[in-house]
C-alpha cells in the first residue's frame, strides 16, 4: 500500500539520484570556465616584441588596460625601471634599463599591476668598441689575459678587455689558431709557421721539423703538451715546452681541419674519420658520423666536448658516441667559434651569441654588428666576452651578466 511516508521517502530517493547525475556529468565535463580577473583594470601584456634585448634597446608592449599618459605607467624588468617613450590603451614603448635579468616584465598603472606571461630574455650589455685592423682568426683567455692571433703575424693582447695592445710575431703569414697551457701560448699558420709566448708580450719564431712546409690550420693544448695539424699531411706535430716540436708520421695522408683536447687530443680529418691520442705521440684512427662539412672548432667543458660546423654542433658523450647539439634556426643558423667560460658554452655566428650550461639549452644573448668578411671568435672569462672578426670590425666587449 502507498502511503504517504512511502511518497515522501521515494520522492527523496529520486530527487537524490538526479543530483548524483548531475555531479556525474559536471565531473566529466571537460570545460572550465576561465577564472575571471582578480583586477579587472589591470594591465595585461599580451605581447613583447621582440622578447629579448640588450641594455638601450626599444621594446614594444601589447595588450590592454594602458594609457595615454605615460606618466602613470611605470614598467620594471625585475627590480630595474625602464623609461616609457610612448604609450596607447593597447601599446607601450619602453627602453630596457641597465642592470637587467632575464624575468617577467611588469606594468603599473595607477595602482594596478599586470605582469608577463613570458620571460624577457636578458642580452649581453656591451661595454667597450674597439677600433681593430684585422682580420682576426682565433682568441684565447689564458687566465691573466686575452690573446688574438691575427693576418700577417699580428697579435691583440689585452688583460681586461678593455684596453688592448697591437703585437707583431716574427712572421709575416696569417696565423691561423692559438692555444695555451701552463707553459704558455702557441700560434699556428701559414707555411708551417709557429710562434711561441710565455705571457703573450713577446714571441718568438720556432723551428719546425725537417718536411713541414704546408699551412698549420689548427693547435690544440693539454696541461703538458701542444698539438698541431696541418691542412693536408701524413704527419702531427707535438711539442710539451712550445718550443721544440716533433713530427709524427701517419700511414695515410689526411685532409685535416681542426684539433681538440677533451683529455685526450681528437684531430678531426676527411671522410668522417678521426685521429685520437691520449698523449699527443701515438694515434688511432677511429670512423665517426660526423660527415661533411668539416669540424671547424671546439671547446671543452671539462666533461663535455663541443664542436662546431658550419650549420651544426655535436657533443661528445663518449670516445665512440656523438649527440646532436644544433639550436634551433631561429637562434642561429650558421656557427663560426665556441668557448667555454667555466659556467657555460658561448658560441658565436649568424650575427649572434647564444650560451647554454654544460647540459642545458642554447638560448640567445647577444647581436653583432661585426664585418662578415672574416668568421667571427670568441674568448670569455667570469666577468667580460669578447668577439673579434674581419677586416676593418670591431673588438666588441660585453659585460658578463
Amino acid at each position: 500500500m502507498l502511503t504517504s511516508a512511502n511518497v515522501f521517502k521515494y520522492t527523496v530517493i529520486l530527487i537524490s539520484l538526479a543530483l548524483l547525475c548531475v555531479s556525474c556529468a559536471d565531473d566529466n565535463n571537460p570545460y572550465t570556465p576561465p577564472e575571471p580577473p582578480v583586477d579587472p583594470q589591470a594591465p595585461v601584456i599580451n605581447q613583447m616584441v621582440p622578447d629579448s634585448g640588450a641594455p638601450g634597446s626599444i621594446i614594444m608592449l601589447y595588450g590592454y588596460n594602458f594609457s595615454y599618459d605615460i606618466t602613470a605607467i611605470n614598467v620594471s624588468f625585475g627590480s630595474q625601471s625602464a623609461v616609457v617613450n610612448a604609450s596607447k590603451p593597447y601599446e607601450i614603448s619602453v627602453t630596457v634599463p641597465r642592470g637587467i635579468t632575464t624575468g617577467p616584465i611588469e606594468v603599473k598603472i595607477d595602482g594596478h599591476i599586470g605582469t608577463s606571461q613570458t620571460d624577457f630574455t636578458a642580452l649581453f650589455e656591451p661595454i667597450s668598441y674597439q677600433g681593430s685592423t684585422g682580420p682576426w682568426t682565433d682568441i684565447v683567455w689564458t687566465g691573466n689575459r686575452f690573446v688574438a692571433s691575427g693576418d700577417h703575424g699580428a697579435i691583440l693582447t689585452s688583460q681586461n678587455g678593455l684596453d688592448w695592445t697591437t703585437l707583431q710575431a716574427p712572421t709575416a703569414g696569417s696565423l691561423w689558431s692559438i692555444a695555451h697551457n701552463p707553459t704558455g701560448i702557441v700560434a699556428v699558420g701559414e707555411d708551417g709557421a709557429i710562434v711561441f709566448s710565455e705571457t703573450g708580450e713577446h714571441w718568438t719564431l720556432q723551428s719546425a721539423p725537417a718536411g713541414v712546409n704546408g699551412n698549420l690550420v689548427s693547435v690544440a693544448a693539454s696541461p703538458g703538451r701542444f698539438v698541431a695539424v696541418p691542412s693536408q699531411g701524413n704527419y702531427i706535430l707535438s711539442s710539451a715546452n712550445g718550443r721544440s716540436w716533433q713530427k709524427h708520421d701517419l700511414d695515410s695522408t689526411w685532409t685535416m681541419s681542426h684539433v681538440a683536447y677533451d683529455g685526450r687530443f681528437v684531430a678531426f680529418v676527411n671522410r668522417a674519420w678521426l685521429l685520437a691520442s691520449s698523449d699527443g705521440l701515438t694515434w688511432t684512427t677511429t670512423p665517426t658520423l660526423l660527415v661533411e662539412p668539416p669540424v671547424q672548432n671546439s671547446a671543452w667543458s671539462g666533461r663535455y666536448l663541443i664542436i662546431t660546423k658550419r650549420s651544426a654542433m655535436f657533443r661528445r658523450m663518449s670516445e665512440t658516441t656523438w649527440s646532436d647539439d644544433t639550436p634551433s634556426s631561429s637562434l642561429m643558423a650558421e656557427f663560426s667559434d665556441i668557448t667555454w667560460d667555466g659556467t657555460r658554452f658561448i658560441t658565436v655566428g649568424d650575427g649572434a651569441v647564444i650560451t647554454a650550461p654544460a647540459n642545458g639549452r642554447w638560448s640567445k644573448y647577444a647581436r653583432l654588428g661585426l664585418s662578415s668578411s672574416f668568421p667571427p671568435r670568441i674568448a670569455a672569462n667570469e666577468n667580460v666576452c669578447v668577439v673579434v672578426g674581419g677586416y676593418g670590425s670591431r673588438v666588441l666587449v660585453w659585460q658578463r651578466s
